[in-house]
C-alpha cells in the first residue's frame, strides 16, 4: 500500500507538473533523485488498508526534501506563486517543501 501512495503521489505531481510552471531538467532530475532519498528516510507507518496521516512522516519528508534540494544547489523560494508557507505547525508547511515549483536554483539570482 506505501508503494502504492508513493506512486500515486508521484503520478499526482507528475500530472501537476505538466498543468503548471515548466520545470528545468536538472531540477526535476534532483528533485527525483530527493524524493526517493526522503521517502527511504520517512516512511510511511500507517497500516495497509488504513486512512490516516502520518504528521511524523509528513514533517520528515518536507525536511528530507528541502535539505536534499539545498544539496543540490537549489533553495525553497517563498516569492515564488503558491510557494508562501504556512506556521510550521500546518502539515503545508512541509507539503510545500515536497513541490518541484517551489525551488529555485542558487546560481540563477
Amino acid at each position: 500500500m506505501s508503494r502504492l501512495l508513493t506512486a500515486a503521489t508521484a503520478a499526482f505531481a507528475l500530472a501537476l507538473a505538466a498543468c503548471g510552471p515548466q520545470v528545468d531538467p536538472a531540477q526535476q532530475k534532483a528533485f527525483d533523485s530527493c524524493s526517493a532519498s526522503a521517502a527511504s528516510q520517512a516512511p510511511n507507518t500507517c497500516r495497509p488498508g488504513e486512512v490516516c496521516a502520518d504528521m511524523a512522516q509528513i514533517e520528515g519528508l518536507g525536511n528530507a526534501m528541502e535539505t536534499c534540494m539545498t544539496n543540490f544547489g537549489y533553495n525553497y523560494d517563498e516569492s515564488k506563486t503558491g510557494c508562501q508557507l504556512p506556521p510550521p505547525y500546518n502539515a503545508r508547511y512541509y507539503q510545500l517543501k515536497s513541490d518541484v515549483t517551489c525551488y529555485s536554483s542558487r546560481t540563477s539570482k
